[in-house]
């Protein structure tokens, strides 16, 4: 493959891979290569790469002979990840609690400050996307500031389907940025006053948040999910 052709395929599996991330092509919602590909202006090559890499991911079903479906989201998955968050990030936390400096505080406080004007965003799709992104950029400061960055880019590597799920509940809730918000103000002031003991309770509290409020909602829009369980 040249470097065009690379360059290319890699575009467009980035601009699909966020349409599936952030809902725009929705689970269960058929995806053509020959459309595709007429939609980005290229031959079935680099559409069919793309398809392949995400596949791979779990983010697309190609099913022989009847087409391609954008995967349904893996709940069972969103739990294994919700269990590695919890003890990886809260052990990260503790390491940094009483250690972190003012300059470092600072860099959370930028980013919360974005948070809360994001709560302002009169366009719900909006809101959910991008105060999705910036909170993913609150926890990777937090692996940043405690030198574990590396750590970071492994757990948000399998973490689609939570993606998915979260961008999910984010639309389907309106109150739940609001929530996250005053959620992440929690961490910092645990953070700022070296309470250990503080971390303990809202951390694992803010990760939850997202399941908690959204189990409800999943039996509303059950097509998206592989299975509705009886408890969430």
């Amino acid at each position: 493959m040249s470097r065009e052709s690379s360059e290319v395929q890699g575009s467009i599996y980035e601009r699909l891979r966020d349409e599936i991330m952030y809902l725009e092509l929705e689970p269960g919602q058929g995806i053509s290569e020959i459309e595709t590909g007429k939609r980005f202006d290229v031959s079935r090559t680099p559409i069919r790469d793309a398809f392949k890499r995400l596949e791979s991911e779990g983010l697309l079903e190609i099913k022989p002979h009847v087409g391609t479906f954008v995967s349904l989201i893996d709940l069972d998955g969103i739990a294994d990840v919700l269990y590695m968050r919890e003890k990886v990030e809260l052990a990260v936390l503790e390491e940094l609690a009483g250690a972190i400096s003012r300059a470092q505080l600072i860099r959370l406080e930028l980013i919360m400050g974005r948070q809360k004007k994001l709560l302002e965003q009169p366009d719900a799709r909006v809101a959910a996307e991008e105060f999705i992104r910036s909170d993913n950029e609150f926890h990777c400061e937090i692996f940043k500031l405690a030198g574990k960055q590396k750590i970071w880019n492994i757990l948000t590597g399998t973490s689609y389907h939570y993606e998915r799920f979260r961008m999910f509940v984010n639309i389907m809730d309106s109150e739940i940025l609001t929530k996250l918000y005053e959620e992440h103000l929690l961490i910092f002031d645990a953070l700022e006053q070296g309470r250990v003991d503080l971390l303990k309770q809202v951390f694992p509290d803010h990760l939850y948040t997202g399941i908690r409020r959204g189990a409800q909602k999943v039996y509303e829009m059950p097509q998206y999910f592989y299975e509705t369980p009886a408890e969430l």
